[in-house]
């Protein structure tokens, strides 16, 4: 069964009692337009790992490398049962305490929360699943990381003119990077 990097639920509702301060911060918060918003609806929370363009052009020997998380954590945030908002918080290890950095509605949270489900649904075994983050492609994928330690990458969200990598499918990390790299990353975040 996949899961996500365990928190304590004493973290958990550190994290949830932190939404409160943002719901004020305009729109890109919970504010007015989010009224009936729940903030301390924590769904998941991913071990967020960052990929850069140096890592899909000419990734490590050893891919493990790209699967340590990078101390920035994604939470899924729900509002009327759906995932509409996403917080991210830091820490310095697994169990230090967090702090949420911000928060903000986002179409990318559903479609995580979409990836998540494809995931439940089609990855058997032990295994442990984190946020996968490439900024200069604009890319989000869930990682895959096995209890036999191989590595696999699910895609949740690219940029509409991305076309190597599908929705809806798993691929060897190695597989993922190599389609990856066809992609043509942002100018400024490469």
């Amino acid at each position: 069964m996949a899961t996500t990097d365990r928190l304590p639920d004493a973290t958990l509702k550190a994290i949830a009692a932190q939404l409160p301060a943002f719901a004020d911060r305009g729109p890109a918060g919970l504010g007015a337009a989010d009224a009936t918003a729940d903030p301390d609806e924590v769904g998941e929370s991913f071990a967020v790992c960052r990929l850069d363009a140096a890592d899909v052009k000419k990734p490590p020997k050893d891919l493990a490398k790209l699967a340590r998380p990078s101390g920035f954590w994604h939470h899924q945030i729900r509002t009327g049962g759906a995932a509409t908002h996403t917080a991210v918080s830091t820490t310095r290890g697994f169990d230090d305490i967090h702090d949420v950095q911000q928060m903000f509605a986002t179409p990318i949270a559903a479609k995580i929360d979409a990836a998540a489900t494809w995931v439940d649904k089609n990855v058997s075994g032990r295994a442990t699943v984190r946020l996968l983050v490439a900024p200069a492609y604009f890319l989000h994928a869930l990682l895959i990381v096995a209890a036999d330690g191989s590595l696999s990458a699910v895609l949740a969200d690219q940029p509409d003119g991305f076309t190597q990598l599908e929705l809806g499918k798993r691929y060897p990390l190695a597989d993922f990077l190599k389609r990856l790299a066809k992609e043509k990353p942002a100018e400024s975040l490469g």
